[in-house]
């Protein structure tokens, strides 16, 4: 999913890599035509969509504040507790 990079993710663009060697910068949703498996059909796309989210909001501290904030929103919509 798309993420800052930083330097050690990132090819110099001064010498010859792979893509295998850079897998956080030829990403699926800008390299499409370098991960066709990904794209053969609707399911596998949904499935490496489905996993790529979770994994972002299980390591994305923003993302698990929101999340929290929403789900005790809604709790205290639903009994009354004022949070």
């Amino acid at each position: 999913m798309a993420h800052m990079l930083n330097e050690v993710q990132c090819p110099t663009h001064d010498v010859d890599h792979t893509v295998e060697t850079y897998p956080n910068y030829y990403d699926p949703i800008y390299y499409p035509d370098l991960h066709a498996h990904i794209y053969v059909s609707a399911s596998s796309f949904c499935s490496w969509l489905q996993s790529v989210l979770l994994s972002h909001l299980m390591s994305c501290v923003q993302c698990m504040r929101f999340i929290c904030s929403r789900r005790m929103s809604k709790l205290s919509a639903e009994y009354g507790v004022l949070m």
